[in-house]
């Protein structure tokens, strides 16, 4: 199946981020880039209106330019001055490939402008998900920005003329938690040069294709590196504070991850954050020297799966933080550790004032961790599991939503690439066997509908097929995930050989299998309680050890 069109995310969301050329990062500075007969405005939403393009002859491009299907561009190669790309590659999953059409129809001399807003002028997060748009795939520095340009490209045909990161007018007294004003993007021009004849000589290897459009560089490593790793304090922490702020089945099975944690720290003033439930079974074990309690989650695990609106939702984790913040407020500690195995309650380590911080996941997913503990949670992972992607979690091109329903009035088009009648939603799965139910209901006679199940902006994929839909049941389907992943891309297709007639989409049941195949609970806060004790007692040193 090919990748989704670009325009399959450009469709979701308007961006709440402004453009760049309405805060230009001064008079003239952009005209050594944006000259000549022939430019590209390329917007995320819609083109700019005549007063707002980059230049006035400027051609505005966006879904609705005749022949654009959002990934490739109705433009020869080689036929544009210049391309000017505002606040678009943040939204898009597969930038390689987008960064390669938009330098595709540049001609040799001509220049591509591409603007993205700033991570710590815009987003102000070390994180996804950005605070202000929820389509925002990744943060942006001048540095990243140009990262990601040298993997889309081949570095022998360009050359970086100008980047700036553009705070004009910015004010740097608003709160992060408040949308920022002034300047706040990067801006990049790059320069399109006559490719010399000696470049694949130049290049040890090169990767290249039109399904990623992206280009890889592999270069030869004469020397070693040398080998760095980080240090802990050379003294055992004095003041370790664990947090457990689960329900009360949770804290009753972190009763040997507790004593373990103890025993680590023997002479240690050890503080415990927990839920108020829990103040008595805590105090039973004798191993604390305070107890702090905050209520954060429901007392009963079951209670957390109550119906309520995502904004209600919102609201109460928000209200949970804050009292979280105000009980720890003006304490500190050597080491904070987090014992809850599921990982909502990471980010609390990030409030805290401590020298060293511990818990379960990954640091590329949580920076802050000094002391990070890989893991598949085992509840989650070994559980069998039921979930509804409702309908207004999908897109569509054609049809339109209606309450809970797309009503889609089918197509007799044949399958076309970047042309999905329905796609979403880009969500997260656990590992396992999932069954998936797709609750479609004809609105006129039976018909055949093409699927696939992918990641990665369609170049991950997982599941392809064909449904029947008007049977005496809901059509199914099974995939197999190895691996809990993110951003899966569900999408429904006009059969090549046939047409689709009127339905009405509902959603889909996704089941997942049970199975059991990781460490126990108990048995993960064992380890990591060891595994605090054995970082903190043995520390390693920055100096560079030998290859």
């Amino acid at each position: 199946m090919a990748n989704p069109g670009v325009a399959d995310e450009w469709k979701r969301h308007p961006p709440a981020e402004p453009r760049a050329s309405d805060s230009q990062p001064g008079p003239g500075r952009l005209d050594a880039f944006l000259s000549g007969a022939d430019i590209l405005d390329i917007a995320h939403d819609a083109p700019p209106a005549a007063g707002r393009k980059i230049r006035p002859h400027a051609i505005g491009v966006d879904l609705l330019y005749p022949g654009y299907d959002g990934k490739t561009l109705p433009f020869a190669n080689d036929s544009q001055d210049a391309v000017f790309v505002s606040h678009t590659l943040e939204h898009l999953a597969d930038y390689r490939t987008a960064l390669a059409d938009w330098f595709r129809v540049l001609r040799v001399g001509g220049h591509l402008v591409v603007t993205v807003p700033h991570q710590f002028l815009y987003e102000r997060k070390l994180t996804p998900p950005s605070r202000w748009n929820e389509t925002h795939k990744r943060f942006y520095t001048a540095a990243s920005l140009l990262a990601e340009i040298e993997d889309s490209l081949d570095p022998m045909s360009y050359r970086v003329r100008w980047v700036e990161e553009n705070d004009d007018g910015f004010d740097y007294h608003i709160p992060p938690d408040q949308h920022a004003t002034g300047a706040c993007h990067v801006v990049a021009a790059i320069e399109r040069i006559d490719r010399p004849a000696y470049a694949d000589a130049v290049m040890d290897r090169t990767i290249s294709g039109p399904d990623s459009g992206g280009y890889l560089q592999v270069h030869r490593i004469d020397q070693p590196e040398p080998i760095l790793a980080i240090e802990s304090d050379p003294a055992l922490p004095q003041r370790v504070v664990a947090i457990k702020l689960d329900h009360r089945g949770d804290f009753i099975l972190a009763k040997p991850g507790f004593a373990a944690l103890r025993a680590q720290f023997p002479q240690a003033a050890m503080t415990l954050i927990c839920g108020p439930w829990n103040r008595d079974a805590a105090h039973a074990l004798g191993l604390f020297d305070d107890i702090v309690t905050v209520d954060f989650f429901p007392e009963v695990s079951s209670h957390a799966h109550e119906k309520s609106s995502d904004a209600d939702q919102r609201r109460a984790r928000a209200a949970a933080q804050d009292r979280f913040e105000q009980a720890i407020a003006g304490r500190s500690w050597d080491i904070a550790v987090d014992l809850r195995v599921d990982q909502d309650t990471r980010p609390l380590l990030a409030k805290i004032d401590a020298t060293h911080r511990a818990g379960f996941g990954a640091t590329e997913d949580f920076p802050f961790l000094d002391i990070a503990l890989p893991f598949i949670n085992p509840t989650a992972a070994g559980r069998a599991y039921r979930r509804v992607l409702k309908a207004d979690q999908f897109s569509t091109h054609i049809g339109t939503h209606e309450g809970f329903a797309i009503v889609h009035p089918g197509s007799l088009r044949p399958y076309k690439p970047g042309a999905g009648l329905i796609y979403g939603p880009y969500a997260t799965f656990e590992a396992g066997r999932w069954d998936m139910e797709m609750i479609i209901e004809p609105l006129k006679e039976r018909f055949e509908i093409a699927y696939d199940v992918c990641a990665d902006g369609g170049n991950d994929i997982f599941a392809y097929g064909l449904l029947s839909v008007g049977g005496a049941t809901y059509p199914r389907f099974t995939i197999q995930l190895e691996e809990p992943t993110r951003g899966v891309e569900i999408r429904l297709w006009t059969h090549a050989a046939g047409r689709v007639a009127p339905f009405r989409f509902l959603g889909i049941r996704a089941v997942k299998t049970g199975s059991f195949s990781a460490l126990h609970q108990q048995e993960m806060l064992a380890l990591l309680a060891h595994l605090v004790g054995l970082r903190m007692r043995n520390p390693f040193s920055t100096r560079d050890l030998p290859a």
